[in-house]
């Protein structure tokens, strides 16, 4: 038997079939068949900012005039090895200048994540864009028949730390046995932004009397009157 499924079917979507057999005698068998189907399903995880000289001042952050890397990460969480995959990257957001719209991805297998760090994308925000401005973007990512539209903004000119893909930089005191990186296994049992956050010990409790710091890296205000939010878990 041969049979051709529509690109436009979903991921775990069942294909039901009913067999017919008849002998010479003109008896006849039924039996239904079900064979499901596997795709490919794609979602955006995150973004790093790659704003290294001479285009930006490595700070992670898209400042107003410089020219930035931007490195994705998706996560395959369908059925099927998602091949070969290609992106394209938009932006409606004016003073955002697209300068390297394709990206690759290669091959991701099911429940596995990638990105595009050998192929990112590259964009430049103009200097007049205001401070704290969220830029939007949106990136077309195909693999064979397979097309799915993905999204993500990023602040200009704000500093924006998640602790997603890395510690951000910030130096603790006493370096081991105090704040730790990574994700935890006790208090709220999960990142405010998953995977990962900083935390006064990942899994247990903190020591009585503690004395620990936690110092980020030197940051400069671009705008008057700068303020600070951050989020954090207490009990």
């Amino acid at each position: 038997f041969n049979f051709v499924v529509s690109p436009n079917i979903g991921n775990g979507y069942n294909l039901n079939f009913s067999l017919v057999i008849k002998d010479a005698q003109d008896t006849t068998w039924r039996s239904n068949v079900t064979i499901p189907v596997t795709q490919c399903v794609l979602q955006h995880i995150s973004t790093i900012v790659s704003d290294i000289p001479p285009g930006g001042n490595n700070n992670g952050i898209i400042n107003r005039g410089e020219t930035a890397n931007l490195i994705a990460t998706i996560r395959n969480t369908g059925g099927a090895t998602a091949s070969s995959i290609t992106a394209v990257l938009l932006s409606t957001t004016p003073g955002i200048t697209i300068l390297d719209a394709n990206g690759s991805f290669g091959s991701i297998d099911p429940n596995n994540n990638g990105n595009n760090q050998s192929d990112p994308f590259r964009i430049k925000a103009d200097s007049s864009i205001v401070a704290g401005t969220m830029a939007q973007f949106r990136y077309i990512v195909s693999s064979g028949v397979y097309v799915e539209t993905l999204q993500f903004s990023l602040p200009i000119e704000i500093y924006l730390a998640n602790f997603d893909e890395n510690n951000a930089g910030y130096i603790a005191n006493p370096a081991t046995s105090g704040w730790e990186w990574g994700a935890p296994t006790s208090g709220p049992n999960s990142a405010y932004s998953p995977p990962n956050c900083w935390a006064t010990v990942l899994g247990g409790n903190y020591a009585n009397s503690a004395n620990w710091t936690l110092t980020s890296p030197e940051l400069t205000a671009t705008v008057n009157n700068p303020t600070l939010k951050f989020r954090h878990w207490y009990s």
